[in-house]
């Protein structure tokens, strides 16, 4: 169940009057687990805000576990959409701080960074010893958790104690427990996941590291060698990750060859190496590393828009989704080069058409066409935000007030 943003504020207080049903998971569809953060809280009736707070109260208190469960989780959601009154907000604050969990403390800072320290130890501690318990080599972990609260958390980490050689010490044999588990069919989304998301804490702890000026000591430079050489084995066709590897280590500043060896790869790039490059930059993104001021490294993300333009025009829509995460990264990077940028825009017109569902789509298709023309308005959005009034451009936009859209397009803000 998807809630369009605009029909959401139209109707909250309807959505919000539906019973939470916890006896009845799995035949009803609580509409309050899907609705989306707004940019500023709701005001709501103070007759329906107290039905609703009661209810929660009551079965927080005598409810049995799976319902104080829902009640905390449907209260989190609430605080997210509406303004609690001061004594509902501190009821909900000191029940989160009781759970003592690494994803309890995680929430409390996402709700009130003001009040609550980012306890990025624990954070760092729990997703560790998660690595260790999915290297186990004797068995599979097949738990639905995963390494996200770290992620997440990585560009606001203050902590002056990261243990360099031990989180990579740990990714290490992480990787290498997934190299053995590569080939089984069963758990291949799992381990790809998996490995994909050691990368980023990677890439983000040593931007950390770049960003704060901080010296990589020999043996946390060994460390973390022996973690890439180890992950060149899991993505054994990869031009990408050396080059990735090079950067970090030495910010940024190396030899001319490098750069022009990796330049004459770039137009060969697999769709493994396109991922990679683009979960690089989005880290940066996100750790606020300015490209702009790295000459030689700018002139080398200019040629990789262009490639990245270049593959989208040409390439079937069936095989275009990873160059397109690609493009969204290097813009949200300020990445942008004029004469490619036009002959995007030149192409709008045909890649909504390309992207527009047809009758005869298999349901395969059809949901592959969604997500790639999504991923298309979100990176128009963004050219839109900083200033692109291209006719083409304004097309994309009015998409999104198109009543016969998916809400994933209509939920697209341009403003």
């Amino acid at each position: 169940m998807r809630i369009q943003k605009k029909e959401q504020g139209e109707r909250i207080e309807k959505i919000l009057r539906f019973p939470m049903k916890t006896n009845e998971r799995r035949t009803y569809y609580d509409p309050v687990n899907y609705l989306k953060r707004p940019k500023e809280k709701y005001k709501i009736n103070d007759d329906l805000y107290n039905n609703i707070i009661i209810q929660i109260r009551q079965l927080m208190e005598i409810g049995t576990a799976q319902e104080k469960a829902d009640a905390l989780q449907r209260l989190i959601i609430l605080a997210q959409l509406i303004y609690l009154k001061q004594n509902d907000e501190e009821y909900l604050y000191q029940c989160l701080e009781k759970k003592q969990t690494c994803e309890h403390q995680n929430i409390l800072y996402h709700l009130n960074k003001e009040r609550y320290k980012l306890n990025d130890d624990l954070i760092l501690k729990s997703t560790l010893q998660l690595m260790e318990q999915d290297s186990n080599k004797q068995y599979f972990s097949s738990h639905t958790g995963s390494y996200r609260e770290l992620i997440d958390i990585l560009p606001d980490v203050q902590s002056d104690a990261i243990d360099y050689k031990k989180i990579f010490s740990v990714m290490t044999k992480l990787i290498k427990t997934n190299i053995d588990r590569k080939n089984d069919q069963q758990i291949a989304f799992q381990i790809e996941e998996r490995s994909k998301q050691s990368y980023r804490i990677a890439v983000g702890l040593l931007l950390l590291k770049i960003k704060k000026k901080e010296i990589i000591s020999i043996e946390e430079k060994e460390v973390i060698e022996e973690y890439f050489k180890t992950l060149q084995e899991y993505y054994n066709a990869s031009n990408v990750l050396e080059f990735i590897e090079k950067l970090l280590l030495e910010k940024f500043n190396f030899s001319e060859d490098i750069y022009t060896n990796m330049e004459e790869k770039l137009w060969l790039h697999s769709e493994e190496d396109i991922n990679l490059l683009q979960i690089f930059y989005l880290e940066t993104s996100r750790i606020k590393i300015n490209i702009e001021q790295m000459k030689r490294f700018g002139t080398f993300s200019n040629m990789v828009y262009q490639m990245a333009i270049y593959r989208i025009i040409n390439t079937e829509i069936s095989n275009v989704m990873p160059v397109l995460w690609l493009l969204y990264a290097l813009v949200v990077n300020n990445i942008i080069v004029e004469r490619e940028t036009k002959l995007l825009f030149i192409n709008l017109p045909r890649l909504m058409k390309d992207t527009t569902i047809g009758v005869e789509d298999f349901e395969k298709e059809a949901r592959h066409k969604l997500n790639c023309r999504r991923e298309i308005c979100v990176i128009v959005s963004e050219y839109y935000k900083k200033g692109e009034r291209n006719n083409n451009v304004l097309e994309w936009m009015e998409l999104t007030k198109n009543s016969n859209e998916f809400v994933e397009i209509r939920n697209i803000e341009f403003e």
